[in-house]
């Protein structure tokens, strides 16, 4: 394209358009920006995607070509991901909420409910098929859980205390561990 003096008018259709991300816990539940990534991907075969942008945060708008798109959304850095197609239209902003089925926990280790948690304890967590998802030192660790089944494991000294637990999708949750039995 060529200007020249004078008056110049050219409309030029960009096939591009935004998209502005965002998750929750299934029901609604907000999700703290800090505890979130997304990763955009081309759409079509897993094997042939190509990422177009990683560990972008929430509510950031992206400009991006028109077309269809694989998100990737991770709430914490264990195992709480959802994904989705999604289409950016030309000249449009396309926001989008992905529900994640997961929830935040907190583990502490108690000689008695509701107890003062005991400090120096070795936690780790585990799926129901045996593998470690999460360990930690220290008295109040937090992570992200997808829903599931997982085995609690806190170590204090020689000692070796658990606790299954179900997680389900919801709000942020305490998990007790007692050092004593009844």
């Amino acid at each position: 394209m060529s200007v020249m003096p004078g008056q110049n008018q050219k409309d030029i259709v960009l096939e591009a358009g935004g998209l502005r991300l965002n998750s929750a816990v299934a029901g609604d539940i907000p999700i703290s920006p800090a505890l979130l990534k997304f990763d955009i991907m081309t759409a079509g075969p897993e094997a042939n995607r190509v990422m177009v942008a990683a560990d972008l945060p929430a509510n950031e708008i992206i400009t991006l070509n028109a077309g269809t798109y694989h998100i990737i959304s991770r709430f914490g850095s264990i195992n709480a991901t959802v994904r989705a197609d999604l289409r950016v239209e030309p000249g449009e902003l396309t926001e989008a909420t992905l529900y994640h089925h997961a929830s935040e926990v907190s583990f502490k280790l108690v000689s008695e409910e509701g107890g003062e948690a005991i400090a120096d304890v070795e936690w780790t967590v585990k799926t129901s098929d045996g593998a470690t998802v999460f360990s930690e030192r220290g008295a109040f660790p937090a992570t992200v859980l997808a829903e599931g089944e997982y085995l609690v494991l806190a170590k204090l000294g020689d000692q070796v205390y658990n606790r299954e637990v179900q997680i389900q999708a919801g709000s942020p949750r305490e998990i007790e561990v007692l050092s004593t039995i009844y």
